[in-house]
């Protein structure tokens, strides 16, 4: 890895770490990663061409209803995606009425702010896979996998260092006899961007801890940003094609 600028290199049959595996709690949501974002906002986005049709990196936080201390309610997330590029950051928020207990109900458009990145010419990403030492102390093969809460910590410390600071987000996809992963971290600095994507593939969810990550990285220049902002109208969650494990509960609007 380059210190200088926190691309990762590639390696030769792969990188080591010396730091053991880690696994997080996940439980059943209906949506998970950029499929988050509202149906509405994301077909904006693509009409505009604001994001593409294929991202390097791309994920949203929940979607989570709250409450402003005039007792007012709003659902809001926090959403990334980004390719070699561009790379677009931007919150969505629309007004909530509440109506008894943990229930409320939309009203009014999706309001949609943030920060358009545009990169260099010259970068590009870098693909790497990573291992964990099974035969090290801390990742014996016997050893039970390190819990973890934050999302950066299931990867090796070397790999996840550029990116602390920044958004991340993980979720797993499971089907009959197969298992994955898929991690997304974004970073903004004052004159570049790092994206990290990293997935990785078992035959159970068990195996996930063990499994080898194959991450995509670009440290990218920021050559130009703009400042986003628009209103759409409506707007449900689209139903995924299968049941994901994320982190935590959907909201369903």
């Amino acid at each position: 890895m380059d210190p200088g600028n926190g691309n990762i290199e590639p390696a030769r049959g792969g990188a080591i770490s010396m730091r053991g595996p880690a696994t997080v709690d996940y439980v059943p949501v209906a949506v998970a990663g950029f499929e988050i974002v509202p149906s509405v906002v994301r077909a904006r986005l693509f009409a505009t061409k604001l994001i593409g049709s294929k991202a390097l990196c791309a994920s949203c936080t929940e979607l989570r209803v709250r409450r402003r201390a005039n007792g007012t309610h709003y659902q809001w997330a926090q959403a990334w995606w980004g390719d070699d590029t561009r790379a677009v950051l931007f919150d969505v928020q629309r007004e909530m009425t509440h109506r008894r207990g943990r229930e409320y109900s939309p009203r009014g458009a999706w309001r949609v702010a943030g920060t358009l990145y545009h990169f260099g010419a010259t970068e590009r990403p870098f693909t790497t896979t990573w291992r964990f030492d099974a035969g090290s102390s801390t990742g014996a093969t016997g050893s039970p996998p390190i819990a973890a809460d934050d999302p950066l910590d299931l990867l090796p410390v070397e790999v996840a260092a550029p990116v602390r600071g920044g958004l991340s987000d993980v979720w797993r996809e499971e089907t009959r006899g197969r298992s994955a992963e898929y991690l997304t971290a974004v970073r903004v600095l004052s004159d570049r961007v790092l994206l990290l994507e990293a997935t990785r593939h078992a035959k159970t969810p068990s195996g996930l801890a063990r499994a080898e990550w194959v991450l995509t990285t670009l440290d990218a220049s920021i050559t130009g940003r703009e400042t986003i902002s628009f209103t759409c109208d409506g707007g449900d969650l689209e139903a995924p094609p299968r049941l994901n494990q994320g982190r935590g509960p959907a909201i369903t609007p």
